[in-house]
């Protein structure tokens, strides 16, 4: 004699299966096919998260030499580093580390950095390394940009 089904188990299946198709089904006709249709929801992971993050990249503009700045800073293990160290939150601070840089090395005279933050609409050259950090004030290290997020050229008012 077959089993009656049940009802709560047979409830518990269509709505994992209906949870399941409206989690993956979405975002995979969205992205992989391209379907723009107002109906399906859009999913946005960690939207915002990240925004104005920086990466830095010193280097020496006689020798072409690039640092590694947590070297420069005297740091061996990044893990101890502080999170204001690992982490470029601004151009403020990619501008301030440059700074550190260029007093703890009496060496260095004369330290550029291309830069790139973090924008809603992805990353932004920031700096292209034209100006020497170890000279220059905020405003004139920025290369004709706002120093604050979000970077915008001060000629023309576009980012």
């Amino acid at each position: 004699m077959p089993a009656t089904p049940d009802p709560t188990r047979t409830l518990r299946v269509l709505f994992g299966v209906a949870a399941l198709v409206y989690l993956v089904v979405p975002p995979l006709l969205y992205q992989g096919v391209g379907l723009r249709w107002s109906p399906l929801p859009r999913w946005r992971m960690f939207y915002g998260h990240g925004i104005n993050l920086c990466t830095a990249e010193y280097f020496l503009p006689q020798s072409g030499e690039v640092l590694d700045r947590l070297d420069a800073l005297g740091i061996a293990d990044p893990a101890q580093a502080g999170s204001s160290v690992r982490r470029l939150v601004g151009f403020e601070a990619v501008y301030r580390q440059g700074g550190t840089i260029c007093r703890r090395h009496d060496d260095i005279s004369d330290l550029r950095v291309r830069t790139r933050c973090a924008t809603q609409r992805g990353w932004l050259q920031v700096t292209k390394g034209s100006v020497n950090l170890c000279q220059s004030p905020l405003e004139e290290a920025a290369e004709g940009r706002e120093v604050t997020y979000p970077y915008q050229l001060l000629a023309t008012g576009r980012p």
